[in-house]
């Protein structure tokens, strides 16, 4: 790893095998090297390495890449092939995190937020006057699985401070469930949504957000895969590169959870409890504030669902807010 100066980036050299060519290639921007247990009440460590790339993210443009080894203070080694490349998030949007821990002191956890956005069309976002967010802060953690040590990620916990109305259902169809919907008139741009599917032989599933007469940003699974669609999502024309579907790899379960946070100009999806996260920024009209569950089969159901209207982070105090 070479420094340049005091521009704080750092370019790829042959200093090993990481992974598959261009999977580290590009600029590296804002390393990151930390210590976990792979699992919750373990006393083993593991280290992770964090490396920022762009170009070269899996969606094209930055993305947030990592790696799982061992440490000695002076060398770390990935435990993995060199084939192996792992992502922190699968969206298109989210780049550079900073972490911390023992905030507040004593909290034993790792926390991270990240900046919301892409290099390859962060300066023509359609905002103003000021351009750019930065994501939910997150607990980051590490789990075993069949494939691996991976890292998982969840929402801190602090966003239930914000929690407005609630509506929450168990077991149900989900023509049922948007009717529901309908009749409370529970929208809005704002909303924390943990939904829990059980697909029962649909082979596609999941939510529409930030809908309207003629926008929608859709989620959900199809065919193994978790997928964020903003093709339809609003403003889209700003950039060639801006609108798509993000997709990753998602582990088939006979119930599939998702955690969505969505905010003005945004979706966070934390699927199957952390193991696969997608960000994407989205930028729809002030009346696509709609919500609506749909599936390709009628079996299919909800097995459990809890939303809530957020409230603004803001203070009272600070005034209204120009972010849109």
């Amino acid at each position: 790893v070479r420094f340049f100066g005091s521009t704080n980036l750092l370019q790829w050299t042959a200093l090993g095998d990481f992974g598959p060519a261009g999977a580290t290639g590009g600029q590296w921007e804002c390393p990151d090297l930390f210590a976990l247990p792979p699992d919750i009440g373990s006393k083993e460590l593991k280290w992770v390495l964090i490396v920022n790339v762009n170009p070269g993210g899996v969606q094209g443009g930055s993305a947030t890449q990592y790696f799982v080894g061992k440490f000695d203070g002076h060398t770390f080694t990935s435990e993995n092939p060199a084939s192996t490349t792992l992502w922190a998030d699968w969206g298109k949007d989210f780049y550079a995190a900073v972490s911390w821990f023992n905030s507040p002191p004593g909290d034993p956890r790792k926390y991270w937020i990240g900046w919301f956005g892409n290099w390859e069309y962060a300066a023509d976002e359609p905002t103003a006057p000021q351009r750019g967010a930065m994501t939910i802060p997150r607990t980051v953690m590490l789990r075993h699985e069949p494939e691996g040590t991976r890292l998982v990620q969840a929402p801190v916990t602090y966003i239930a401070l914000l929690h407005g109305t609630e509506m929450s259902m168990k077991d149900r169809e989900i023509g049922s469930v948007n009717t529901d919907i309908r009749k409370e008139g529970f929208r809005g741009h704002e909303l924390d949504i943990d939904v829990a599917f059980a697909p029962n032989g649909a082979k596609e599933f999941g939510v529409l957000v930030h809908q309207g007469a003629k926008e929608r940003t859709v989620v959900g699974v199809s065919g193994g895969k978790l997928f964020i669609d903003r093709t339809q999502s609003g403003d889209v024309g700003f950039s060639p590169k801006f609108p798509g579907r993000q997709s990753a790899p998602l582990a088939p379960s006979k119930v599939v959870r998702l955690h969505i946070l969505l905010d003005r100009s945004s979706v966070e999806v934390f699927a199957n409890d952390g193991q696969i996260v997608m960000s994407d920024r989205v930028f729809p009209s002030a009346a696509s504030d709609g919500l609506e569950f749909f599936a390709n089969r009628p079996e299919a159901r909800i097995a459990t669902l809890r939303m809530w209207k957020m409230r603004s982070a803001w203070p009272p105090s600070a005034g209204p807010q120009t972010v849109q």
